[in-house]
């Protein structure tokens, strides 16, 4: 699964210490972070501080608790913008690349069937073009 994490500086994070494998955090930290990083984890059952799991790769941003609920929102209402069946097909691929699909090659042609896919449940790709072509500015632009 992929999923945004964001974390207040406060938090922590560790695996392991009860003699028993992390069966939900040790895939998922074996998935997301350098092998030596989750075996350290693993292996020492020692927390790591928000900055550590941000730096590592755990979490994609550290905010002071106070702001947490805020940015979070803030996130929500951003993602709430974008079609849903493009937000579905997008969401569908980073679960499949590279779980399922490997190499360039065999990702850009499941890329385009993406693309594809979403073109055919939705006009939202089109109006977003005639939108920027007009001059406008659409969510997520750079």
């Amino acid at each position: 699964m992929n999923t945004y994490r964001t974390a207040h500086g406060c938090a922590t994070w560790a695996c392991g210490g009860f003699a028993t494998y992390a069966s939900m955090a040790g895939p998922t930290t074996q998935q997301t972070v350098q092998r030596r990083r989750a075996a350290w984890l693993l292996l020492t059952a020692e927390r790591i501080d928000a900055a550590t799991a941000e730096r590592w790769g755990l979490v994609n941003e550290v905010v002071a608790a106070a702001q947490l609920e805020a940015r979070v929102t803030e996130l929500a209402e951003r993602i709430a913008q974008f079609d849903p069946v493009a937000l579905r097909e997008v969401k569908q691929a980073l679960n499949r690349i590279p779980a399922d699909i490997t190499g360039w090659r065999a990702g850009m042609e499941y890329g385009q069937s993406v693309n594809d896919a979403i073109r055919r449940e939705t006009t939202a790709a089109a109006q977003g073009l005639a939108h920027f072509a007009q001059g406008g500015r659409n969510p997520g632009q750079g």
